[in-house]
């Protein structure tokens, strides 16, 4: 019998919403019997603030839902505008609700989610710019919303020279717009650190700052279930890497460009979550969202056969690490 999951690459909708429920049911069961009553796995000042305010676990877990379900939406309004992929595909988002909802370690973690949405508009703004060396406004605001989004994770400040990087891939990076990114890089933090000096003069949260960028993570000290689990991710990147690079003849310049920067996104960001020690919870979401755009180009574009069982093999090693991470 010939495997094919075209019916997940375009569903109707109330198959979409059949799909999306069953995530959203699986987030929740995994609150019931594991987050409620685990710790919030890094110091998050997003985490605590919402927990003094409505002392309650599952108001934060409910807050990182409501994020990823926004972040969802971003990453189909980013593959509709951009042609990341060549058709419309409902793969990205389903892949990434998925991993989202089994990964119960940062279903606490509201602050790394928004975050996230800072950088998924952070991309909308720097696409826009291809091939555009005077597109200094685009420049400035896309740093911006990186710069924002480290406030809630400092060590994503980093993303600025890889985003850099990116512009110069587009053919778009120029005196102008470089200096205008450097400008937008600075305005969130010169924000932060005016506030901070100003009601906070004894300088101890300078300390605190400091240690998100402490390194020394070792991916040998994580349970043997999520190393297990991390490896088998790595085996589906990697061979859907290869799909994708044998598919890019077929694609765009623009295209092209925009799935080279992913791929350099995804690299930095899985290398700053095992760096920084402190910091390794607080990049998943973002080394996920890539993972996702990054699988989903050969499982939309070649449904049928070996991606076909990829796909469906990705769907039961995550539905088996949520089983046995929740015994």
């Amino acid at each position: 019998m010939k495997i094919s999951i075209r019916k997940i690459i375009s569903p109707n909708m109330p198959f979409s919403v059949l799909l999306i429920l069953g995530t959203i049911l699986i987030w929740l069961l995994a609150y019931r019997f594991k987050v409620a009553e685990s710790e919030v796995g890094i110091e998050s000042v997003t985490s605590e603030t919402i927990l003094r305010i409505f002392h309650s676990k599952f108001i934060l877990s409910l807050a990182s839902l409501l994020i990823t379900l926004f972040n969802a939406f971003l990453i189909v309004q980013i593959n509709n505008r951009f042609t990341i992929i060549r058709t419309r595909s409902f793969i990205p988002v389903f892949i990434f609700l998925t991993v989202m909802s089994v990964v119960t370690s940062v279903h606490q973690l509201p602050g790394s989610h928004l975050a996230l949405t800072f950088l998924l508009a952070a991309l909308f703004v720097f696409f826009d710019m291809f091939r555009n060396r005077q597109a200094s406004e685009q420049a400035f605001l896309g740093s911006l919303l990186v710069s924002a989004g480290s406030l809630f994770i400092a060590p994503a400040v980093l993303f600025l020279p890889v985003c850099w990087i990116g512009i110069a891939q587009f053919k778009s990076l120029s005196i102008r717009t470089f200096l205008a990114s450097i400008i937008g890089g600075l305005v969130p933090w010169i924000f932060y650190f005016s506030f901070r000096l100003y009601f906070e003069t004894d300088y101890q949260w300078i300390n605190s700052l400091a240690s998100d960028f402490q390194p020394g993570f070792n991916l040998l000290d994580l349970p043997l279930i999520e190393q297990i689990y991390m490896a088998l991710m790595t085996v589906y990147i990697i061979t859907g890497l290869v799909g994708l690079i044998s598919n890019l003849h077929g694609d765009s310049l623009q295209s092209r460009a925009y799935l080279n920067f992913l791929v350099m996104l995804m690299l930095f960001s899985f290398f700053f979550s095992v760096v920084f020690i402190n910091e390794y919870l607080a990049f998943i979401p973002f080394v996920v969202m890539l993972f996702s755009f990054l699988l989903a180009h050969p499982f939309t574009l070649k449904p049928n056969g070996f991606y076909a069982v990829l796909f469906i093999l990705l769907v039961l090693t995550n539905l088996s690490y949520l089983i046995f991470s929740l015994m």
